[in-house]
């Protein structure tokens, strides 16, 4: 189960990774949502993408966008 978590979450990265480059936002937010919703791993608890200081800038969590965590 571990590396089964090790290697999705570095499939998540590679995709994110490629998301980032093309700097959609509104495709990017689409992505983690779809990707907590869609996963059928009880782990993926929520995805969030943050800014250097904390700030979310995506999030399967909506309301957590703009707020530091």
């Amino acid at each position: 189960m571990e590396r089964d978590s090790f290697e999705l979450v570095n499939a998540i990265q590679m995709s994110i990774k490629g998301l980032m480059i093309t700097r959609n936002s509104d495709f990017i937010q689409r992505t983690v949502e779809n990707i907590k919703t869609e996963s059928d791993i009880s782990e993926i608890t929520g995805i969030h993408i943050l800014e250097i200081n904390g700030k979310v800038v995506y999030s399967s969590e909506k309301n957590l966008i703009n707020k530091k965590i």
